[in-house]
């Protein structure tokens, strides 16, 4: 009896999997910008790549490693990109 009780077990699993999954499909289908919305989504990468054109990811690179000694400016600039990784990755805009 225990493979069966085994059995029912795993059974209920996939089906709470399937049905978690079921759920996060809209009218097209799965999510895939993540729990924000996709113009914010769009903004962020946006900034963030203006920020990188700016040389701020070098900048913030660094100073993550304690080579470098920044201006003011400097550090609001890196501590903005940060913060816009933080928003885009924990918006899940990535997947």
């Amino acid at each position: 009896m225990m493979p069966s009780a085994f059995c029912r077990l795993v059974a209920c699993v996939v089906v709470a999997v399937l049905a978690g999954c079921a759920s996060e499909a809209g009218p097209a289908g799965p999510q895939t910008t993540g729990s924000l919305a996709s113009g914010r989504c769009a903004e962020l990468k946006a900034e963030a790549a203006r920020l990188e054109a700016r040389g701020v990811q070098y900048r913030a690179d660094q100073a993550g490693r304690g080579e470098a000694k920044l201006s003011p400016q400097q550090k609001a600039e890196v501590d903005r990109y940060n913060a816009v990784l933080d928003q885009y990755l924990g918006g899940q805009c990535h997947i």
